[in-house]
Parts: C-alpha cells; sequence; structure tokens
C-alpha cells in the first residue's frame, strides 16, 4: 500500500513539474528575453544591405521575432530560417531599433540571419544574412 502511494506521489509530482515547464517555455516562446545595442556599430551593415521593406509597427520583442521570421523566409526561405535559431532580439532604446540576429549551435559553422526594423514605423532598416 505504501508503495502505490509513492508512486502516485511520484507521478503527481511529475505532472505537475511537466506542466510549469511547458507554460513557462510557451511564456518564454511568446516573450524572449530582449537584450540592449547600439545601433551605430552596425553603420557599415546598414550601408551594404539597405531595406525598403515595412513591416509595420513592431511594439514588442515577440512580434519584432515573428516579423523577422517572416522576412528571412520571403527572402532566404523557411529552412535557413528554421536553421538558426533561437532567434535572439536586442534593443536600441535610444533610437528606437530592434535587432533580431539567428544564432547556430555549438560546434556548427556558418552564417546566421540580421535584421534591424525602426519600432514605430516598422521598417526595416536593413537585413542580411545567409542565402
Amino acid at each position: 500500500m505504501k508503495i502505490r502511494a509513492w508512486i502516485i506521489c511520484i507521478l503527481a509530482v511529475l505532472i505537475v513539474g511537466i506542466a510549469v515547464y511547458l507554460l513557462y517555455s510557451q511564456y518564454l516562446y511568446k516573450n524572449p528575453k530582449v537584450s540592449d545595442f547600439d545601433i551605430s556599430e552596425y553603420s557599415e551593415c546598414i550601408e551594404r544591405f539597405p531595406s525598403d521593406r515595412n513591416v509595420g509597427p513592431v511594439d514588442d520583442a515577440y512580434t519584432a521575432r515573428e516579423k523577422a521570421r517572416m522576412v528571412w523566409a520571403e527572402m532566404w526561405g523557411k529552412e535557413a530560417v528554421t536553421r538558426c535559431r533561437p532567434h535572439v532580439v536586442s534593443y536600441d532604446p535610444e533610437n528606437e531599433v530592434w535587432l533580431v540576429k539567428g544564432t547556430l549551435p555549438k560546434g556548427k559553422l556558418g552564417g546566421v540571419d540580421y535584421i534591424l526594423i525602426e519600432k514605430s514605423t516598422g521598417d526595416v532598416i536593413a537585413v542580411w544574412g545567409t542565402k
């Protein structure tokens, strides 16, 4: 009888733990961590890879990431977008510009995608990366 009670307790804790993990991972998906950056560090890229696209106003990191993925998929296909996940979001509060960039798994060589988006207008300032 005691063994059955322990098994039920362990299963209950396991189920609660999985539920908490799933809810937390969904929260992180919709609310990516945002770091600061300075757009002046990307002036050469802005000159070399300007864009005339507009994705509409981008008020939060989740929207910035989703709009970036949309632009990249149009330019290079969905496979290129999924290959460079997770996508990291940064924000320049002084200039109100989002930077979204891809990442590569450890030990993997190659390039990643970058995009600079103006927050209020949604103008894509520059986009570059894998092709």
